[in-house]
């Protein structure tokens, strides 16, 4: 399976690809978010939530978020992926 990279100068998650990066299997229709970070915090839970509601509101519905690299989560990160579970739900 290859990985294609989601790289376009103007999507949201170009500006942020230290925090996690997105691939799609060539021959699936999942979206893979990988998070790079040991920490998913209410310093950066926010702009992950806003920036997964994003692929979400541009048609996303198969989304696979790959914690492995996470090794905490606060309670502002745990809130931050239940709403990415209600809004993948309102579709």
């Amino acid at each position: 399976m290859r990985d294609l990279t989601i790289d376009h100068p103007d999507h949201p998650m170009a500006a942020d690809r230290g925090m996690f990066r997105i691939t799609r299997p060539a021959a699936g229709r999942s979206c893979e978010i990988r998070l790079r970070t040991g920490r998913l915090t209410a310093t950066n839970a926010t702009a992950f939530r806003d920036q997964v509601y994003d692929l979400i509101d541009r048609g996303e519905d198969l989304l696979v978020v790959d914690l492995a690299a996470v090794d905490f989560i606060d309670s502002t990160a745990i809130s931050a992926l239940v709403g990415v579970l209600k809004r993948l739900g309102m579709r």
